[in-house]
């Protein structure tokens, strides 16, 4: 392996280990409750959120949670260091999973 690849794995992986730092972070700020809260009037709807939510990964919980609390797409994406189109897709994949799921 020569010294550029060397190089250029090493700062990759130097990426993903921030990546899931900040993901730990803010995973940490998301208040779920809050979002589960929101359907606290239709106690099966209200299992239904809570097994999907449950359901998705990480990054997922994060968008989805935001959205709900409020956020702008360029918000979510400023916190996660995306661009708002990745956001976007996001919740076009969300928004599909809900309704195949509920």
């Amino acid at each position: 392996m020569s010294r550029w690849e060397e190089l250029t794995l090493y700062k990759s992986r130097q990426k993903e280990v921030a990546r899931n730092i900040e993901v730990e972070i803010l995973e940490e700020e998301v208040d779920a409750s809050r979002v589960i809260d929101i359907y606290r009037f239709d106690p099966l709807l209200r299992v239904e959120i809570i097994e999907f939510y449950e359901s998705l990964n990480k990054v997922d919980k994060i968008v989805f949670a935001m959205k709900i609390q409020g956020y702008t797409v360029q918000e979510i994406a400023d916190h996660l260091g995306v661009s708002r189109r990745r956001v976007r897709q996001r919740l076009e994949r969300i928004k599909k999973r809900m309704e195949d799921y509920i």
